[in-house]
């Protein structure tokens, strides 16, 4: 789908009509359009989140929306499902104006949104949370009848999950298809907003989800989709709108670019996405895991042995739900293993808490930023301290030193790159790179030997996971440790020295990034394979 030419400059004299005119993607590709939005601005106080945008989907396409993190994508798809109202702006619904007051509102209309971070119920099962989601009123049907409906949504669609099961036992990657299958199931739904829907599935399913929206947009069903992975655009888009700082700064035909001009576009330069070279040699063993095994857990894990060098960044390969959340959480004292025993600097740290972890030099970047990262009612400063007020010596007479506690956060805000003004803004304010920024600036700021770190870049855009990438790197320079689990084996191969594969609750195999098999990982993910070592099959 990519075209031969490089990135068309809209500057240039010679550059091709579609570059020039931005509503002439528009007008080339849609006569009678499903929705229209006309010059909607939205503000919160001092902050324009949007200005002026105009955007067109016509039925049955799917449409990206990209950007960095905070360029106002979220905040225009939050308009139009209902959730925010616009200051200044128009809604046109299949030609008319309408007025969309509240969720109810859109969905009546047929519009649906699935948000990047899930609304389901941890504590509830699957089919109470699908009732919860009903137009119609709690238990109108019955828990019966909604345990049939979801068993019938979950085989169609290829999820393995139980109607009775409760949510916090589930996989990101579970609980992320639930969503969207709430919002599918008994609506009449004419637009659907995805907002990173494939961020924290494993490829097999992003295959899925792809499928499922080739079938809708065969169905004449519109799609929006706010994605970061531009890879993702090409395999299934048609069109892209690219904001920038709150504004449309382009509109292309997916046929028509090429990943590094919407790279350019979304960020306003050009990405170095070189990272620095491997140190000449590990050194000392900073994290030693010996036969760790888990009982309780939804995936137990079961005799698991690695380790960690200083000056090394060691992957953690698998499908989500084959132990690598409880390995992680072990590694940062949230879990206590039943047998097995984890070191750090030879010290025994096993089933330790997590403060006593944070006093040894552990950082933990966890997978879910809301759940566990963040307290996002707190201030930007406070979250930037929490759990680190004693050792930043920031306790006098048992009161936090405030005055020099928002200088010291300023300082990690200036050189983590935190985009804001205003350290007193609550962190839950800040777009989701910014919230990552956050929580490096708190973990990473006290130069932490060993990083365990659970899918860091999850909804992240290009330049922000650039940045992760390139925090990670710096701790492997300095003579720190990094344990990356990640659902994304290109982030693994790009990074990390070694990989780790786990299935069934086990460590199946272990390669050398440089150069490793993808095929032989693969069929390892899969359980497929005997256990490796190196580059040998044992």
């Amino acid at each position: 789908m990519t075209p031969s030419h490089g990135p068309a400059d809209p500057t240039r004299p010679d550059a091709p009509a579609h570059a020039c005119d931005e509503r002439s993607v528009d007008a080339r590709c849609v006569d009678a359009p499903l929705l229209e939005l006309r010059k909607i601005t939205k503000t919160f106080g001092d902050v324009v989140a949007d200005r002026d945008v105009d955007l067109t989907v016509a039925a049955g396409e799917v449409h990206a929306l990209l950007g960095e993190n905070g360029a106002g994508k979220t905040t225009l798809m939050r308009v139009l499902a209902g959730l925010a109202h616009a200051d200044v702006g128009q809604i046109i619904w299949h030609g008319e104006v309408v007025h969309i007051a509240s969720p109810a509102d859109a969905i009546r209309l047929g519009i649906g949104m699935m948000h990047q971070h899930d609304m389901l119920v941890s504590s509830l099962t699957v089919e109470e949370n699908f009732e919860l989601a009903r137009p119609e009123p709690p238990l109108a049907l019955g828990l019966t009848e909604t345990g049939s409906r979801v068993t019938e949504l979950t085989e169609h669609y290829g999820v393995n999950v139980r109607p009775d099961q409760r949510v916090d036992t589930l996989t990101v990657g579970q609980r992320q298809w639930l969503n969207l299958l709430r919002i599918l199931d008994g609506r009449e739904i004419q637009l659907l907003i995805l907002d990173e829907p494939t961020a924290s599935l494993t490829q097999a399913e992003r295959e899925d989800v792809f499928r499922t929206l080739r079938d809708l947009r065969a169905s004449g069903v519109a799609v929006i989709l706010i994605v970061h992975k531009l890879s993702e655009v090409f395999e299934v888009c048609d069109r892209a709108t690219v904001m920038r700082a709150g504004r449309v700064v382009a509109r292309r035909l997916v046929t028509e670019t090429t990943k590094e001009e919407l790279a350019g576009l979304m960020v306003g330069h050009t990405i170095d996405t070189r990272l620095a070279g491997p140190p000449e040699a590990p050194g000392e063993v900073i994290l030693a895991v010996s036969g760790l095994c888990t009982a309780g857990a939804e995936q137990n894990l079961a005799d698991v042995s690695l380790e960690v060098r200083r000056g090394e960044l060691v992957g953690i390969a698998g499908v989500d739900g084959n132990g690598q959340r409880e390995l992680g959480e072990c590694l940062a004292g949230v879990r206590r293993p039943s047998a097995g025993t984890v070191t750090v600097r030879g010290r025994d740290v096993t089933g330790r808490p997590p403060a006593e972890l944070t006093r040894m030099g552990v950082a933990r970047i966890p997978e879910d930023r809301h759940e566990h990262g963040l307290a996002l009612g707190l201030r930007i400063w406070e979250n930037i301290h929490l759990g680190r007020n004693a050792s930043r010596h920031l306790i006098h007479r048992g009161v936090v030193d405030t005055a020099r506690a928002r200088r010291l956060a300023a300082d990690l805000v200036a050189r983590f790159n935190v985009r804001t003004q205003d350290l007193e803004r609550p962190v839950g304010e800040l777009s989701g790179g910014n919230q990552q920024k956050v929580i490096l600036a708190r973990e990473l700021g006290d130069a932490a030997d060993l990083v365990v770190a659970v899918n860091p870049t999850r909804g992240l855009d290009i330049a922000a996971t650039q940045f992760v990438y390139e925090q990670l790197m710096a701790v492997r320079t300095r003579g720190g440790g990094v344990l990356l689990v990640s659902f994304d084996l290109d982030e693994l191969l790009a990074l990390c020295d070694r990989v780790f594969v786990m299935s069934g609750g086990r460590i199946v195999g272990e390669v050398a990034a440089d150069g490793a098999d993808r095929t032989l990982i693969g069929m390892m993910m899969g359980g497929e394979h005997q256990h490796v070592a190196g580059d040998a099959v044992l």
